[in-house]
């Protein structure tokens, strides 16, 4: 629960200090005197949105500080014993605005993200604001409450992840299908392509082998001619060259002995003569491979210009042909797995919706069973709130559409009738302004009453009735302070007067400036003050007696 709240130069705050105890406190004072001001300092404390605008003029900063008591065995000691943020049983919040816009944020003294508050402070502190009865007429509000009511948050984040799983796999696969439907002309063309070049049986080094063969088969006659005048003249003529050389070094031989330096000269014509007899035979072996063949060099020459006719086609040297075939290939093998992923993410968002749609039927079941509950609880408070006879029912109404959304399957409305023989209908068609109003307090109570907040703020939620059905109220709320702790800003002495404990916010002028001033009442102040909600600007005796009566009347 909440034990102190420190808050330093605030919008019209300059600086004060609340202490606040068990059951329920009232917080009151006239229009304008900083009451609710008290409970934006307290939002800032469970993770609302900062601004700067909330900073007291000729001051670079506000600051709240509250301290909360935390036993070992509630909710929100578990989360700070998880984010290894716990003190003993207490737990200290800080929040600081800086006018340059930015904002800090402390756990027991350690530094805390905006979202770590919000997380420690949904176990701390629930309020309810005095806009609620007009969010009630919402569908999507009403949905709210029946699952806050029935505790069905854990399987509502559920719900809400499967969508979130589900939908980031169906955005996905859409991308995947119209990426895939740009590129089908493009899956198309490349598959005629691969077809046509895989058809020709390519190989890489097939175009240069042709053109040897080609250049080959075309000169045969050429070379076997050339081949033949060579071999003549150095074999097979009367003057061949092996036999002037076999010559000429056996008549320097026989001269050697007479001059030794003749010896490396004759040494040098034989290893020539010997060159020449194996580049003989060589090139005798090279003319009996000569291949005179017209068919083959039309087979040939046949193949390269279907080779190069498919080359221009495709834009590329015919020599290139096999790589860009390889390419295209590639390409399409790259196509043909972007269109089986798809398959396979087809299959993975199915899976996925019926694992939301699992969660959601489960949560759908559920609902109807806290609708019951709901339903009769309400129809209870009902009588007891000037609206005798009246009957309250909340209709769960699941979608035959299963697409997957974040709250579910259902559609939830709340129906009432407010008077006996009246027809059953929805909130904005049935109830009047006043009626709403107690209606939504009713069902914030019952909600406050189901959840396990160890401190519950209602921030003018009594807006709207008075009399009888203001001490109703009163007394609804005060029943509720004997399970947790209550804090209930209000303009009704009735509700006022249910308060075991009361705080008076005024607002003071001097200096041209306006400053909140906050006092903890004794009896005979608090007597005062609910004199002057009840009689206003002139409090007379009678009003004080009034006062007295309202005091005494508490049970």
């Amino acid at each position: 629960m909440l034990i102190e709240c420190h808050i330093h130069h605030f919008t019209i705050i300059s600086t004060t200090q609340l202490q606040f105890a068990h059951h329920m406190t009232a917080l009151t004072g006239e229009t304008g005197a900083g009451k609710s001001i008290l409970v934006d300092a307290l939002g800032l404390i469970l993770g609302h949105r900062a601004d700067t605008k909330w900073i007291r003029p000729g001051h670079e900063r506000a600051e709240i500080t509250a301290i909360f008591q935390c036993p070992a065995d509630t909710t929100a000691a578990s989360w700070l014993c998880r984010h290894d943020l716990n003190q003993d049983d207490q737990c200290i919040i800080r929040r600081v605005i800086q006018r340059d816009g930015k904002s800090k944020a402390y756990i027991n003294g350690r530094p805390a993200t905006v979202q770590q508050l919000k997380s420690l402070g949904q176990h701390l502190v629930l309020i309810h604001g005095q806009h609620e009865h007009h969010a009630l007429m919402r569908a999507h509000y009403q949905r709210e409450r029946l699952d806050h009511f029935a505790h069905h948050e854990p399987l509502v984040q559920q719900v809400q992840q499967a969508h979130a799983c589900w939908h980031a796999a169906h955005e996905k696969l859409i991308q995947r299908q119209q990426m895939l439907q740009q590129q089908q002309a493009q899956l198309e063309l490349l598959r005629y392509q691969v077809a046509e070049l895989a058809d020709l049986a390519l190989n890489p080094v097939e175009v240069e082998q042709l053109h040897q063969e080609q250049q080959q088969l075309s000169h045969g006659q050429q070379l076997q001619h050339s081949s033949s005048q060579v071999l003549m003249q150095l074999h097979q003529s009367d003057h061949a060259v092996i036999d002037v050389l076999h010559q000429a070094t056996h008549q320097l031989g026989e001269l050697a002995t007479a001059d030794e330096r003749l010896v490396p000269i004759i040494a040098m014509l034989e290893e020539s003569r010997i060159t020449l007899q194996e580049a003989t035979a060589e090139l005798s072996h090279y003319q009996e491979s000569i291949e005179i063949n017209p068919e083959r060099l039309q087979q040939v020459e046949s193949r390269l210009e279907i080779l190069h006719d498919m080359a221009r086609k495709h834009h590329v040297n015919a020599e290139d042909l096999f790589n860009h075939y390889q390419t295209l290939c590639d390409q399409l093998n790259t196509l043909d797995q972007s269109h089986q992923g798809l398959v396979t993410l087809a299959t993975e968002c199915e899976q996925l919706q019926a694992a939301w749609l699992s969660l959601a039927r489960e949560l759908s079941t559920q609902r109807q069973q806290a609708a019951d509950t709901l339903s009769q609880a309400m129809t209870a408070s009902m009588q007891t709130l000037a609206m005798e006879g009246g009957v309250f029912a909340v209709q769960v109404t699941p979608d035959d559409d299963i697409t997957p959304r974040p709250h579910g399957l259902d559609q939830v409305s709340f129906n009432v009738s407010t008077n006996p023989g009246q027809p059953m209908g929805g909130l904005s068609d049935i109830v009047s302004g006043g009626e709403l109003s107690r209606i939504s307090l009713a069902i914030q109570v019952l909600t406050a009453t189901a959840q396990p907040t160890p401190t519950l703020i209602f921030d003018e939620v009594d807006v709207g009735i008075g009399g009888t059905t203001a001490s109703m109220v009163g007394k609804l709320l005060r029943q509720l302070g004997k399970h947790c702790q209550v804090l209930c800003v209000t303009h009704l002495p009735q509700v006022a007067g249910q308060a075991q404990h009361h705080i008076r916010v005024n607002k003071l002028k001097s200096n041209n400036q306006t400053t909140s001033q906050v006092t903890h009442l004794d009896e005979a102040m608090r007597v005062e003050e609910l004199a002057r909600m009840l009689g206003g600007e002139t409090i007379t005796e009678h009003t004080r007696e009034h006062a007295r009566t309202l005091l005494k009347a508490v049970v």
